[in-house]
């Protein structure tokens, strides 16, 4: 599910900068909060740095998404292997409490790529801390979203707003939202 979820922030998130090019990242980011708080329901912080810096045309972000244009051949195709490397980076922040025998106490899995793009996007968020809590892993970035973005705290985090979130993910089927998310993109390259 985590990466149906991110293929489908993919898509919105190239949908929003095809159609919008020319606006500031704070008002792209505005309409990306929209989506998650309308269909969606999930907030990753990594993926929303990653997507914040993609809207400002960040140097960083060109690597991974060096693909990622109107006209690219297999658009939903590089969209969802992106999906997948931001999948398998949470992956590896789960594999923080996966022991390989009883007496360890913690095991650090690294993640080796060659991938330079990615490589280029997880510098934008590093990782400062990880705390594991009863089997949780905690990943605690050098730089949070809302230091990105200061607005987005009343604009996601309000207590009603949440709960809105919450019964949106409750509800949400990631195979038909990526059913309508792929439906979209057709129509926003056919508007080209």
């Amino acid at each position: 599910q985590v990466q149906k979820a991110l293929y489908c922030l993919l898509i919105e998130a190239a949908s929003i900068e095809f159609q919008n090019s020319k606006k500031t990242a704070p008002n792209k980011m505005r309409m990306l909060i929209d989506f998650i708080i309308r269909k969606f329901g999930v907030f990753g912080e990594r993926e929303m740095i990653i997507c914040y810096r993609y809207f400002e045309h960040d140097e960083r972000t060109r690597k991974f998404f060096k693909k990622v244009h109107r006209d690219s051949k297999d658009l939903k195709k590089t969209l969802n292997g992106m999906a997948w490397d931001l999948t398998h980076v949470r992956t590896v922040e789960k594999f923080y409490v996966l022991k390989p025998d009883e007496t360890c106490k913690l095991a650090i899995h690294p993640i080796l790529t060659y991938d330079n793009g990615l490589k280029e996007v997880l510098k934008l968020c590093p990782v400062k801390k990880i705390a594991v809590y009863k089997d949780i892993v905690i990943p605690c970035l050098k730089t949070t979203f809302h230091e990105l973005m200061p607005e987005a705290n009343e604009l996601m985090f309000q207590p009603d707003i949440m709960e809105q979130r919450k019964e949106i993910f409750d509800k949400l089927d990631f195979d038909q939202l990526v059913s309508e998310m792929e439906e979209l993109l057709d129509k926003v390259l056919e508007e080209g």
